[in-house]
């Protein structure tokens, strides 16, 4: 056990080694529902601030990013020691030590704050969530738990009605094969995306067998403001490798990338979440379906981000082009900045009140919209190393310039089609 207060020099996911202060304040995280690209285990402090495995680099990035990226990017708010420990019930609890930046009374807020949800979110040795809900004296507080397979129809909605349960574990097979799934919960429940269970499943094991603590970033929850948040994680840029990458790591991503669109558009999808309102469902997406896209199927792809079943978001289209425009800028003044392997999130409310309203709302009305650089791994500028690039990344803007003007196609096409 650590005395409260002492600096501890800890291992991270990849062995490097970073020296930090926590205290003994102790919080359980939770899994984190909306996941749908990378492959780290991602968890949940609060309703606000996500947890994921530290790498040295991705935190020297973030401490001596410029100010300039910060309104496209997820708050930087700490480091925090987590240990994985398996209960006699079968789930791991996963404890988190706080730094001493973060305040018991802060912790105490969050925790409330997340519990007051009336459910909890846990996580079973075999990689599967679990999401507990207290229906108080609701008629279905009397029923046990329901096991509910995505891998066999995909349909949560038909298998509640087959029995309604005030527990849901839905574990994923690993290596998905399915492109797409659809799953669907009463609006009661709690939605996750497969990919998080993915991810959890392939990291538990690793995290479980390394006896010592692990730091984690403690970063900004984009989806925060959103009840039904819609997610596209891209892969951005032509070259998918680090300045560090052995020859057979630069054999490997040089493959990949010219077998997908990141070679053709410098972009690909990495994974989506699409709420579709008629059937209060998410349509998901993983990073093998936007591995197999061409041209073509990158614009199908983003045209299916934005559409809800009802409509096309032109809402959430118009402000996204607003958002990423801004950044080319951003990105263009950037002198030796490389942003390798790195991906880009966009994210809007899924909630669409022109439903309801039976209004088609193509005005182009300004609503609430994220857009988030992410996953600085292999990033680097002059202040990171010696090796010094020149010029701004010309392969991410390559790939932005070609996600905004996709997206100005499909705005046109919408309004040609009227």
């Amino acid at each position: 056990m650590l005395p409260i207060g002492t600096t501890c020099v800890l291992q991270t996911q990849h062995d490097e080694k970073v020296e930090t202060e926590f205290s003994l304040t102790q919080i359980e995280l939770e899994p984190f529902l909306h996941q749908v690209g990378g492959h780290s285990s991602i968890f949940i402090l609060d309703e606000g601030t996500i947890c994921k495995p530290l790498i040295a680099r991705e935190l020297q990035f973030y401490e001596l990013m410029p100010t300039c990226l910060k309104p496209f990017t997820p708050e930087y708010r700490g480091v925090i020691q987590v240990r994985f420990v398996e209960d006699s019930d079968g789930y791991i609890r996963v404890d988190a030590y706080a730094p001493k930046s973060i305040s018991t009374n802060q912790l105490h807020e969050s925790t409330t704050k997340r519990r007051g949800r009336n459910r909890r979110i846990r996580l079973k040795k075999s990689g599967s969530i679990d999401i507990q809900t207290d229906f108080g004296n609701s008629k279905e507080s009397l029923l046990k738990k329901a096991d509910l397979d995505l891998s066999q129809d995909g349909n949560l909605a038909s298998a509640l009605e087959r029995r309604p349960s005030v527990s849901l574990s839905i574990p994923m097979t690993s290596g998905s094969s399915n492109s797409s799934s659809s799953c669907r919960t009463p609006p009661t429940e709690i939605l996750h995306n497969p990919w998080a269970v993915q991810c959890q499943k392939s990291q538990l094991s690793k995290l479980k067998s390394q006896n010592h603590p692990q730091n984690f970033l403690l970063l900004e929850n984009i989806t925060r403001r959103f009840e039904h948040p819609c997610v596209l994680d891209l892969k951005m840029g032509t070259r998918q490798y680090g300045d560090d990458a052995s020859e057979d790591k630069i054999r490997s991503k040089s493959a990949k990338a010219g077998n997908s669109t990141s070679v053709h558009l410098g972009v690909r999808i990495c994974g989506m979440q699409v709420y579709q309102t008629l059937s209060s469902s998410f349509v998901c997406q993983d990073k093998y379906y936007g591995q197999k896209l061409n041209v073509s199927g990158f614009h199908d792809g983003l045209t299916q981000f934005l559409s809800n079943g009802h409509r096309l978001r032109v809402d959430a289209l118009n402000t996204l082009l607003g958002k990423l425009r801004e950044l080319r800028q951003v990105l263009l003044t950037l002198d030796t900045f490389r942003f390798y392997t790195s991906s880009l999130l966009l994210a809007y409310e899924g909630r669409d009140d022109d439903v309801d309203d039976g209004v088609n709302n193509s005005s182009g009305m300004i609503v609430d919209v994220e857009v988030a650089m992410i996953d600085f791994a292999h990033s680097t500028y002059s202040e990171l190393d010696k090796k010094k690039h020149e010029g701004p990344d010309a392969g991410y803007i390559f790939g932005l310039n070609n996600l905004i003007s996709t997206l100005e196609q499909i705005s046109d096409e919408n309004i040609n089609s009227k």
